[in-house]
């Protein structure tokens, strides 16, 4: 059997075995190692913002974890430009010492692009989803820039479906929808090629975009969207659905909105509704076995209340404590400022605070609180997922490429499972 049938069989094999049950596998990355032995911060990577996170880092002393950017949907005669723009927004994240992370954005638009319409974009999801020619469009989009991303230097982080992952437990039929094979998606019956073998549900689908990465770019690291729509509610929902998902490298997530009045956001945020969301941070990370990410967070309320006062990081050890993973700022410019320093958050989480409080809530007053924290970053707290048994020296830098060493990243009990698919593939692939 030459090489390229012996890929397809063990393909189709690895697909036949994921209808029967999910993987046993542990995740094919562990994120921890990516991230080094300190919490780590990140920024937004738009237009508006310029080279803005590259000055904050060179000038100021800003350690980036992470640079983050929305991947839409191109038309098919710009994939040239596509492409560069990967490339682009890849080699500005490197440059600072920062994982790559590509927020792969598309379902609703390319049902929106497609002419679809709904009374809500759940709406228009579901329809997407359950279109074999609209999910061909999807998972060749998914290919691609996964072959773009296997020809830079790895790791990158492709983080998936912000709010459709939601939609399918909350907007879809069923409130608080914990089974992922009741949603239909048309995976097998897209037509793809490499995706025969997989069902035509949720569960398929998630296992089918691991699959795809395992076959095109094994190296990068998958980022399951963990929608928190009901603020800290119901756990139980978003673990009982991420369960039939397949084993990912990350789960990322929102802002909780802990603020009591977002008017008044400098004021202490509510403990109540802290605790409630660290309790779900905590159940949710844990049933995965991986850590959150939050992301597209709002400039000044999150910095502000976890960094305001650079001697006392007791609040952001809790979140690293119940699974938090790292923190990324949305840095657009909502109130038409001009001068990205003065960039503020959108709608009333911008309003800008007394002078006397100390809030500030600009990008400049972000930046100048990171700056502080990079000179004497979080070591991970004791009980955090990515706690390293060989500690840190307290130094900002990031080691993208890791090392094995002290990470627990892994849910407890799955050393030793029984080999499933994924493993398989990823045992071939690489």
């Amino acid at each position: 059997m030459n090489a390229k049938a012996k890929n397809l069989t063990l393909f189709l094999l690895a697909g036949a075995l994921l209808a029967v049950r999910p993987a046993a596998a542990a995740p094919a990355h562990d994120i921890c190692d990516d991230l080094g032995g300190t919490v780590p911060f990140g920024i937004s990577s738009f237009g508006d913002a310029g080279d803005w996170l590259v000055e904050a880092h060179d000038a100021y002393g800003v350690e980036w974890g992470f640079v983050y950017v929305y991947l839409e949907p191109p038309a098919p005669a710009a994939l040239d430009d596509y492409a560069w723009f990967i490339g682009e927004k890849h080699a500005v994240a490197t440059s600072v010492g920062a994982l790559p992370v590509f927020t792969f954005y598309q379902l609703l638009r390319i049902g929106q692009g497609a002419g679809v319409t709904g009374a809500s974009e759940a709406e228009i999801v579901q329809q997407v989803l359950a279109d074999p020619a609209l999910m061909r469009t999807y998972f060749d989009s998914f290919v691609f820039v996964l072959e773009t991303l296997a020809a830079l230097d790895p790791p990158s982080l492709l983080h998936v479906e912000p709010d459709s992952f939601g939609f399918m437990m909350w907007a879809m039929g069923v409130e608080g929808n914990d089974d992922a094979t009741s949603i239909d998606v048309q995976v097998a019956g897209s037509g793809h090629p490499d995706l025969g073998a997989f069902a035509d549900n949720a569960s398929g689908f998630g296992h089918a975009l691991l699959a795809l990465r395992d076959l095109y770019a094994p190296e990068v690291r998958l980022g399951w969207h963990a929608s928190n729509f009901r603020v800290g509610q119901y756990p139980e929902v978003v673990s009982g659905f991420y369960g039939a998902m397949g084993e990912w490298d990350v789960l990322v997530g929102e802002h909780p909105h802990l603020e009591p009045d977002e008017l008044t956001w400098w004021e202490p945020w509510d403990e109540a509704a802290v605790e409630t969301n660290l309790a779900w941070f905590d159940e949710v990370t844990a049933a995965a076995g991986v850590p959150i990410i939050l992301w597209q967070l709002p400039i000044g309320t999150v910095d502000w209340h976890l960094l305001g006062d650079p001697d006392d990081l007791s609040l952001l050890g809790r979140f690293a404590e119940a699974g938090v993973a790292g923190f990324l700022f949305e840095h657009q410019d909502f109130t038409s400022a001009g001068d990205p320093d003065l960039f503020r958050a959108s709608g009333d989480l911008g309003t800008a605070p007394p002078e006397s409080s100390g809030a500030g809530g600009t990008a400049a007053d972000l930046r100048d609180r990171l700056a502080a924290y990079s000179d004497a970053p979080l070591d991970w707290p004791d009980g955090a997922v990515c706690e390293s048994d060989a500690g840190s020296d307290g130094g900002p830098d990031v080691d993208l490429h890791g090392s094995a060493e002290g990470c627990n990243c892994t849910a407890p009990g799955r050393q030793g499972a029984i080999i499933g698919p994924r493993s398989l593939l990823a045992a071939f692939f690489s």
